[in-house]
């Protein structure tokens, strides 16, 4: 009906499945149809926790790599006043969903309203402010999830997005180390972090490439470093 009457205009749409496993066979009605929809929307994906988040998401993204499309979160579920914190669906969860989207490549990710989501509050606002200071050094379209060049850290620790030799964005999700690949780099880097708590720029410190590099996020909450 609407691309019947759009008069000339692109209509795009999509379809938003309830079920969390975005692997599943209904996930596939919208994702093997782009002549159909437009656009892919895993909301849903966003009532997983830790690396399987991660993970299913980036199993979309692969899945379409020969015919990409725009992939979106309309809503990230999670907030400590949420009916879901026996799973883990809270604040924490919503933040580091969120941080997770941007560096995995989302078109868009939108926090759901209260109690369900954060909506427009103070834990929601500095994390756009991350996102905005990082975007004046490297926009998230130039880099792509790299996470073969992080070395010796945990699952769910942290998360890197990186053109190669350019730069690099790596999401701590609290006061984890890594160690960053940059063997075939050698050349010095600056590395800028933003606290997510608060959204603001902190310190920045010299990196030499030539090596792997170890990187420690002081940060309680975690951050965001941007590496160029």
């Amino acid at each position: 009906f609407l691309r019947e009457n759009s008069k000339g205009k692109d209509i795009w749409i999509t379809q938003m499945w309830d079920d969390w496993d975005v692997k599943s066979p209904i996930h596939k009605r919208t994702i093997d149809h782009p002549e159909r929809y437009g656009f892919i929307d895993i909301s849903q994906n966003s009532q997983l926790t830790g690396y399987t988040n991660w993970e299913n998401a980036q199993y979309v993204f692969n899945y379409i790599k020969d015919n990409p499309r725009p992939v979106n979160s309309t809503k990230i579920y999670g907030s400590d006043s949420g009916s879901w914190l026996s799973r883990g669906i809270n604040t924490q969860h919503a933040i580091q969903t969120f941080f997770r989207n941007v560096i995995g490549g989302f078109a868009s990710s939108r926090f759901h309203r209260p109690p369900s989501g954060l909506g427009l509050s103070r834990e929601s606002i500095n994390c756009i402010k991350t996102v905005r200071k990082a975007e004046s050094l490297v926009k998230m379209w130039d880099i792509v999830p790299r996470m073969d060049l992080l070395k010796t850290m945990e699952k769910n620790q942290a998360y890197l997005a990186a053109r190669e030799g350019k730069a690099y964005v790596i999401y701590f999700t609290g006061p984890f180390k890594c160690s960053l690949d940059l063997i075939g780099y050698n050349k010095s880097f600056k590395a800028r972090w933003i606290n997510i708590e608060t959204g603001e720029w902190n310190r920045t410190e010299k990196i030499k490439g030539g090596a792997v590099v170890e990187l420690q996020c002081g940060f309680g909450k975690g951050a965001l470093v941007v590496i160029k």
